[in-house]
């Protein structure tokens, strides 16, 4: 279930909270206006709270933590909405810079965590899978130029099995460590031209058959991109 701005938890029980004009100031110099637990200062209900580490955050509260959904902003412009759960931010969400860049997905103690949207400042574009923040799983990444990378992703860096299209036309499909052909792959070029085989650090290098955009094969080993003779 998606959880909406005007929600009311139902963790909360409207009868059991107070709203405080006068607001309450903590010993960290946290200043919050809203509702509390009846006869307590535990923040529970709708809150504003104007922290000391120069962010304002605006939703609901249980038991004196962040929870249900909740908007905050920090100095530096960029703003987190979405869905808290224990102080932090947990289920769905959406995180926008002052830069531009924006994701919108799922989120899990404070990071992106499972499916999700994200876009840069540059333009650049990927969905797919994150773990603890990083991409790391099946996904998609399109750059501004028109170079587009479908595959597996690890730690934030394409690795695994994957396929990318150039902007110039040429295609690989195989495997990837770090961000580089690694493996065996595949890549083939707009005039017909062909290289199957090893690669290592984004270069033909190993055992590798090569077809010619007439036709022509021949085989032989590569090293750093280069036939060896």
């Amino acid at each position: 279930m998606v959880i909406k701005p005007k929600d009311i938890p139902k963790e909360i029980n409207p009868d059991d909270v107070e709203f405080r004009h006068e607001g309450y100031k903590n010993e960290m110099g946290d200043v919050y206006v809203g509702e509390f637990r009846k006869n307590t200062n535990i923040r529970e209900g709708r809150g504003l709270l104007l922290s000391a580490e120069n962010y304002l955050y605006q939703g609901f509260w249980l038991d004196d933590q962040k929870f249900g959904f909740g908007r905050i902003l920090l100095e530096n412009g960029n703003v987190y909405q979405g869905e808290w759960l224990n102080d932090g931010s947990n289920g769905l969400g959406l995180y926008a810079t002052a830069e531009g860049a924006i994701y919108k997905g799922e989120w899990s103690n404070n990071k992106c965590h499972g499916c999700g949207f994200e876009r840069y400042s540059d333009g650049s574009k990927y969905k797919g899978k994150y773990v603890n923040g990083e991409k790391s799983g099946k996904g998609r990444f399109k750059w501004v130029d028109g170079k587009e990378y479908k595959g597996m992703f690890k730690n934030g860096c394409i690795e695994g099995y994957g396929e990318i299209k150039m902007a110039d036309g040429r295609i690989y499909k195989g495997e990837w460590k770090k961000d580089k052909k690694n493996g065996i792959g595949t890549m083939t070029w707009p005039d017909g031209k062909e290289y199957s085989g090893e690669w290592k650090d984004g270069k033909q290098h190993g055992s590798g058959i090569q077809r010619t955009s007439t036709g022509g094969i021949r085989d032989g080993t590569w090293e750093k991109g280069k036939k060896k003779i």
